[in-house]
């Protein structure tokens, strides 16, 4: 009977990280803004910075690339991509068209979700203590 319990509290853990997952990819994802969106939507979100010439700036840039607008004003390691042209962070080009990015990007949100579940089903049974 444990071990059903266990069993049914992992597929829940995995079938929420999945719905979550679906849903992040789904909303606000490249390509859910429309260009001609894209300045309503930047300067939405740029609304509370104090530079809002140069987030509004970066944020149109980035829009018109990706067709998505980057989440927060705060650094985005997901979006970054869009802003540097699709290069590394040496400055190389990755090699890869904006579909094989967004494969990859999907595939890797995929993995930090999953990642974040196992720790989380993982965390749960450890009891509390330190290890």
């Amino acid at each position: 009977m444990a071990k059903l319990s266990l069993i049914l509290s992992a597929a829940l853990i995995v079938f929420v990280a999945m719905a979550f997952v679906i849903e992040t990819s789904q909303a606000g994802g490249e390509g859910s803004v429309k260009l001609q969106d894209c300045p309503k939507a930047c300067d939405g979100r740029c609304s509370a910075t104090q530079h809002k010439s140069e987030c509004t700036f970066f944020c149109n840039y980035c829009c018109q690339r990706c067709f998505c607008v980057p989440s927060g004003t705060e650094k985005d390691r997901e979006r970054a991509q869009s802003r540097t042209g699709g290069k590394g962070s040496k400055g190389k080009d990755d090699g890869l068209t904006p579909e094989q990015r967004r494969e990859r990007d999907a595939k890797a949100l995929q993995e930090k979700a999953a990642k974040k579940a196992a720790q989380a089903a993982g965390g749960d049974s450890s009891g509390g203590g330190i290890r």
